[in-house]
């Protein structure tokens, strides 16, 4: 009888809510959200955990899932839950040690050391489920997955560059806009002190002043109706330039981010080791089932070989 993986799953929900939670709908959690949450010889605690739910992209955080729900399904076919959680969690641990015991002047994040660490159980567990799997992840991956998202990423930065550009452009021109607004209103206060002037010097009547006054009044009510406007259009616009320049940025810093990341075949290693080793010490019923099934399998493909000759 099959098991659910329910671990597994819960495990997946929790790291793609940690990502799109503090990504805070972005395609990338930014720069300083995602520092606090990796693990660093700076953030010791609680980075040593969360570091391991944080990710530091789509195609990080997806390549992991994939593989995540392959070995875990598999391991919690015969792993308890407290043995599922010790591996991944003590795993995560010390690659996260040996990470930056190699890299001090580099932040951790990712689950890939804890994922390491179930692999060895789930090969040991189901070895034909697990190298089938693998060999499915990596052609789907690299073939599809990726692909795709590469394309995604790359399409949305160009829409949103244009976006910024044309929007950018918007601002400028209604700035312009109100500019000579105020310069309409300053020229028409100018002319009201001027007709004020004549006034008192007598070069225009009473009638005339009060005629050319209220005109300016009105010329400038209607001004002043238009800047309020403008003001309202530039606010609206200005806020627009500024959430895509956010985005504009935030897919910048993510793509490049995903192109600079650095991992370690040592840090998957030692999580390996620590999967073995924890099986070793405390599940030897595994490694028995899984040596009995070996050697059957072995003695019927001697006894198939030998039908055949």
């Amino acid at each position: 009888m099959k098991t659910r993986p329910v671990l597994t799953i819960a495990l997946i929900l929790l790291t793609l809510g940690t990502y799109f939670a503090f990504s805070n709908a972005y395609l990338y959690i930014r720069q300083d959200r995602l520092l606090a949450l990796a693990f660093s010889w700076h953030n010791v605690f609680p980075g040593i955990i969360t570091y391991m739910f944080a990710h530091i992209g789509l195609k990080h955080l997806f390549g992991n899932m994939l593989l995540l729900l392959l070995v875990g399904a598999i391991c919690e076919e015969k792993l308890r839950k407290k043995d599922y959680l010790a591996i991944y969690f003590a795993s995560g641990a010390a690659g996260a040690v040996l990470f930056s015991a190699i890299n001090p002047n580099v932040a951790l994040a990712g689950a890939s050391a804890c994922i390491a660490g179930l692999m060895v159980p789930a090969m040991i567990i189901n070895t034909r489920r697990f190298v089938l799997g693998m060999i499915l992840v990596a052609v789907f991956s690299t073939t599809v997955m990726m692909p795709v998202l590469t394309v995604f990423s790359e399409s949305l930065h160009q829409k949103t560059v244009k976006e910024y550009t044309v929007l950018k452009q918007e601002y400028e021109n209604v700035t312009k806009e109100k500019q000579e607004l105020q310069t309409i209103i300053l020229e028409l206060n100018k002319t009201e002190e001027k007709v004020r002037e004549k006034l008192e010097k007598g070069e225009i009547t009473e009638r005339e002043y009060m005629i050319i006054i209220q005109n300016v009044s009105l010329q400038r009510n209607a001004t002043l109706a238009k800047l309020a406007e403008k003001e309202q259009e530039e606010k609206k616009v200005s806020e627009g330039v500024n959430k895509t320049l956010e985005l504009k940025e935030n897919l910048e810093q993510g793509i490049e981010r995903e192109k600079r990341m650095v991992t370690s075949v040592l840090v998957h290693a030692l999580g390996s080791v620590v999967g073995a080793t924890y099986l070793l010490l405390f599940r030897r019923d595994i490694l028995y089932d899984a040596v009995f099934e070996w050697k059957n399998a072995a003695w019927r493909l001697k006894k198939r070989l030998a039908r055949s000759s």
